[in-house]
């Protein structure tokens, strides 16, 4: 028994539908146009997000929650109090990396001073916004009353001591043991070479950083301008003794999003393609045959769709990113096969027969494929809809909207557009019969099967494939294709080397190649947090966390003990110091009481603590 029922309930459904087509042509025509000139309108309201952070990182699962609660549990204000090891996102910050011009040691009196000038420079570049002048100090991540300033800053007041090496510097960072003031120098120098006591030897970068206050929402357009008007500015201008390479996050979505402006006439010369393409290959033998204005129709049909589709999309107010641009390409070049479809289902359709039962006939058989293809294609991006990461959500959103009414339009637009053009093919068909001369000819063009393209795939692919010979090789060249590919899956190599996204001359390769090299030795500070109420005055907490700090610390990739960075780890250090016994006299730390008060009273009115 042939479980075939769904396939003739669509089969059915299509054949009245086609017959209504056939019927009413002008009506699938026009209201498809008119939605899309209504739906066109809310095309220009589309919220693009540009934030490429934000599109590119998941906004659900465990990573996400948990950065949420680290936000929430141990957020700080930007404009009061910068921390730069507790970001739990990329910064808006500008930074901008320098290297001696011939190499080396930068360590000189000249470079330090074009460091200190390029220093200036950067913050003295304002944008204008609203006849205001604006610029690092309206801007700036605060400590206190004063904006963040990069730690080599105070020190370049003593060039002559660095240079003589009067005045040593430590390596990453500085902690006074007294005031617990600290300077943090892994975030400005590079390429660091350091003796036993890891005090500076040489350095052979030096990056200069400029954090931003993003508490407040209203000052991140602010920001994002100034930040443009920094980099080209300073990667512009002339310097004497460095090499300039500014972020190369920054130039990498500056080059991105030019590339996508660049895709936009692109789109037209794919229409135009498309439509040649379409043209040839709905041409025929007979004149009469040959529908050449519905390769055109096929492709108008998926512009109006994806029109319509963006329009909607904004209608209900779906995000949307630039990447979206690359929507179109793949809608005209994957959804217009369902027009060769129903071409082809017309051609082998009797011409005998009145335009209405043509469209019966030609539906009834195209229906039910077109519908599954562009369900398979449906199902898939719904299940793309899923993912965590925004820019594949967005993109998943509009290319199923895309689809669907892609698949509605090539069954109403284009169906009128066909529907029409069988009307035409019909009055060739009725003047040809009246020419008495021409009646042999007539009747060689009722004949459906005499199409160059279809007779060739039916009389000589059919039969090669046919033969047991090529049925062998066809099998095994597909089991070969499977294996080279399950292999390939099973060998592929996670990640991307970004050195081999752009020329070797590239800016942007360059940037990251000096950052690499230079800066990824001590770049991301982990931070482990205990979510769990403990009484730290006990003797055998404070051991089990150490054991803990050790296990961390004896991870690959990890800095040794002395650069973990811990309250109580710095609170017992405390404890030993001559003017914290005085200080903390008679308090007894095993005593819960006692020890959070020595905390707050005594350990944290250190400012650094």
């Amino acid at each position: 028994m042939k479980l075939d029922c769904v396939r003739k309930t669509i089969s059915a459904i299509f054949r009245k539908f086609g017959r209504f087509v056939g019927l009413h042509p002008y009506y699938f025509i026009l209201f498809p146009v008119l939605i899309t000139a209504i739906f066109s309108v809310f095309t220009f309201n589309i919220n693009s997000i540009k934030n490429l952070t934000k599109l590119a990182f998941a906004d659900s699962g465990r990573v996400f929650n948990t950065k949420k609660f680290i936000d929430k549990t141990f957020p700080f204000n930007t404009s009061k109090f910068f921390d730069p090891t507790s970001f739990t996102s990329i910064p808006k910050c500008v930074f901008v990396m320098y290297t001696k011009t011939n190499g080396g040691n930068m360590l000189e009196k000249d470079v330090l001073l074009e460091i200190s000038r390029a220093d200036e420079l950067i913050k003295n570049i304002t944008i204008n916004e609203a006849g205001r002048e604006i610029g690092y100090s309206d801007l700036c991540g605060r400590v206190g009353e004063k904006c963040f300033e990069n730690p080599i800053i105070d020190i370049l007041l003593e060039i002559d001591n660095i240079v003589q090496k009067k005045k040593r510097l430590k390596y990453p960072f500085d902690i006074d043991p007294l005031t617990y003031s600290y300077k943090i120098y892994s975030l400005n120098f590079g390429g660091v070479i350091e003796d036993e006591n890891d005090l500076v030897q040489t350095v052979n970068a030096i990056r200069l950083l400029y954090f931003t206050d993003e508490s407040d929402e209203n000052k991140l357009e602010l920001i994002e301008k100034w930040r443009a008007a920094v980099y080209n500015r300073i990667r512009n201008h002339r310097f004497e003794h460095l090499l300039c390479f500014v972020d190369y996050n920054w130039l990498f979505e500056e080059r991105t999003s030019q590339l996508l402006q660049n895709l936009t006439p692109m789109i037209a010369a794919l229409v135009g393609f498309i439509s040649v393409f379409t043209i040839l290959t709905y041409m025929s033998n007979n004149w009469a045959k040959s529908k050449p204005v519905l390769g055109v129709a096929s492709v108008v049909s998926a512009g109006l769709a994806v029109v319509t589709s963006f329009g909607f999309m904004s209608v209900l107010g779906t995000e949307n990113s630039k990447w979206n641009i690359t929507i179109p390409f793949l809608v005209l070049v994957t959804e217009i096969d369902d027009a060769f479809v129903l071409l082809a289902c017309w051609r082998t359709s009797n011409p005998k027969q009145k335009v209405a039962k043509r469209m019966e006939e030609t539906f009834a058989e195209a229906g039910v494929s077109i519908t599954l293809t562009s369900l398979t294609n449906l199902f898939s991006y719904c299940i793309g809809m899923m993912a965590s990461i925004p820019v594949v959500r967005m993109f998943c959103y509009y290319s199923a909207t895309c689809v669907v009414f892609t698949f509605l339009y090539q069954v109403t637009f284009f169906g009128g557009c066909m529907a029409l053009s069988g009307y035409k093919e019909e009055k060739q068909r009725q003047s040809l019969r009246l020419n008495s001369e021409n009646i042999e000819e007539a009747s060689e063009d009722d004949n459906p099967s005499d199409e160059p393209t279809m007779t060739y795939f039916r009389d000589n692919l059919g039969k090669i494939l046919s033969l047991n010979v090529v049925k062998i090789i066809v099998i095994i060249i597909y089991f070969l294709n499977l294996s080279f590919g399950i292999w390939g899956a099973l060998t592929i190599n996670h990640g991307i080397d970004v050195t081999t996204l752009y020329p070797e001359e590239s800016p942007i390769t360059k940037s990251i190649k000096i950052y690499y090299n230079s800066f990824s030795r001590y770049s991301f500070p982990y931070q482990v947090v205990i979510n769990t109420t403990l009484d730290y005055s006990d003797v055998n907490v404070q051991q089990s966390l150490d054991k803990l700090m050790n296990k961390f610390e004896r991870l690959p990739y990890i800095a040794d003990s002395r650069f973990t960075l811990s309250w109580l780890k710095y609170y017992k250090e405390f404890q030993n110091y001559p003017v914290a016994k005085y200080s903390l006299r008679g308090y007894n730390m095993s005593v819960k009481e006692d020890f959070l008060d020595g905390l707050r009273n005594v350990f944290l009115k250190f400012k650094a603590a």
